[in-house]
Parts: C-alpha cells; structure tokens; sequence
C-alpha cells in the first residue's frame, strides 16, 4: 500500500543493541499493515532504523505516532474486549513461532535444497511478522513515550483509593495488580536451577565436585556424577541456553550455570530460596 506523508519530524525512540536482520526486517516489511489489519489504526505505516556499531535506533515520524498511540489506547480504553482479543492473538502468534522454530531446532540444512532452504526462512520470517507485529499494540504502543496507559490507571486507582478512605499504598498495590499471574520463562528458570542445586548438594559426591574444583574442572568431571544428575544438568542447559540471547547472541554456556550453581551451594541457602520462589507467584 502506498501512503503519502506529508514532512514530519522524525524522532528516535529506542536503541535496541546487538539487534539483527531478522528483528528488523519484520518492521521493515509488514509492522504497519499488521497493526492495521488487527484493528490499532492506520498511523504505524512509516518507520525508520538507523544502525550503528550493531545498535539499532527506532525511529517514527512524531506526528503519526503520536497520533497512533491515542488511537490505540483510545481503543483500548472504550473497547477493553479488542485489548483483551489481541492479548490472546499475542501468545497465539508467539506460541505458533516457537513450535515452528523447535521444529527445525535439530534439522540438517546441509541437506535442503536452495529452493527449500529459502522456502523455509521466507516461513520463519511471515511467522515472526505475526508474532513481533501483534506484540507491539498492547505491550508496547499503548503505553510508548507517554505513558498513557500506565498514567490512567495510576489515576483510576488513585480515585479509587481516595473513595475507599482507607489507608492504601498506592506504588504498592499497584504493582501487585500488574503483577503477571504465570511465571516468567526466567522465573521458570530460576526456580528449576535452585531445584538442581539443592540435588547437587544433597550428593556427597558431587557437593565436593562444585565446591572444590573450578567451573571449567566441575565439567571436566561431569561423567563421574551419578547418571541422573548428569541428565538433570544437560536437560536444563539445552533447555534455557538461549535466554539471555536476545536477538544476536551470545548463548550461555554451561559454564554459566556451573558457576551459579557453585555459588547457591557454598552460600548454602537453596532450601529457602526455593520456598520463597514457589511462594512469590502465589503471594
């Protein structure tokens, strides 16, 4: 779709580091007309990267974005269902990248042809279209810059408390109303890394491994733990060593989690960091 514009002011907004083409392309491509498509307006049509040094600025013209922006949480405001049917759309789109994604997690591209092989990155990239694109209407745009959304509930809940006439804290409740419900995939993390730890040190064996060798040693010596720690450690490691990625890398090493695991064991309070961990959702 060709759209004119008229001269506008373009601003930056975000610097994204160690971004890649594969973050950027998505805007490039289809960012505007999958915002139209899903209902958040037709002002998101124009965006700009300027890339330096592997940093990634984000750009819009300041008129349309400002104008995106009301609309959307306008939007949401009188039409909280829309709000709610793109939050579904969001793990919809995201759970369909990541079960396409691990499909081709252990395939052998050596083997594609070059016609398969472009077949498969032009489905990676519509896929990530979808998934990046509804992502941004009401986790990120509803809110950007100006802090609409946030400064409208603050005020909501403010009103609130002022007609209750208690004594409320209001940075407090607040915080415990936008706390999420499920646990994040770095909470998930955690709390199954603290899991680990507390078998680790429940083994003689392998108590004395982690606290009397270095990490790069505690590897070395891996297959002399008995066979179902061994799997433990190399299940969670294949599981989580891409979660600080982000979109250029690096992946964590083992040695990343030897070390804290290392550090939960000499401080020798696993017991109740796991307590706390599996209460604080709960709480």
């Amino acid at each position: 779709m060709t759209k004119k514009i008229n001269k506008q002011t373009w601003f930056k907004i975000e610097a994204i580091h160690r971004a890649n083409y594969f973050m950027t392309v998505t805007v490039f491509r289809n960012y505007g007309k999958i915002i139209s498509r899903l209902g958040g307006g037709d002002c998101f049509y124009y965006v700009m990267w300027i890339i330096e040094k592997g940093t990634a600025y984000l750009c819009y013209p300041r008129e349309n974005f400002n104008k995106g922006v009301q609309y959307i949480f306008n939007k949401t405001i009188n039409d909280p269902a829309w709000a709610e049917s793109i939050n579904k759309q969001v793990v919809k789109d995201a759970d369909k990248y990541y079960k396409f994604s691990k499909k081709l997690e252990n395939k052998n591209f050596v083997k594609y042809s070059n016609k398969l092989l472009v077949k498969t990155f032009q489905d990676l990239i519509n896929i990530q279209d979808d998934s990046h694109t509804s992502g941004q209407i009401t986790t990120w745009l509803v809110d950007a810059d100006y802090q609409l959304f946030t400064n409208y509930l603050l005020e909501l809940l403010t009103k609130r408390i002022d007609r209750s006439k208690k004594k409320i804290n209001l940075a407090e409740t607040f915080s415990l109303l936008t706390t999420p419900e499920k646990q994040s995939l770095v909470e998930q993390e955690a709390l199954e890394s603290l899991m680990i730890a507390f078998l680790l040190s429940q083994d003689k064996k392998a108590k004395k491994i982690f606290l009397e060798n270095s990490s790069e040693e505690v590897i070395k010596k891996l297959n002399i733990l008995n066979k179902a720690l061994k799997r433990k450690i190399k299940t969670h490691y294949k599981k989580y060593f891409w979660l600080h990625y982000t979109y250029e890398g690096p992946i964590l090493e083992l040695d990343y989690f030897i070390q804290i695991w290392q550090g939960l064991i000499r401080e020798n309070k696993i017991e109740r960091l796991i307590l706390e961990a599996k209460n604080r959702t709960k709480k």
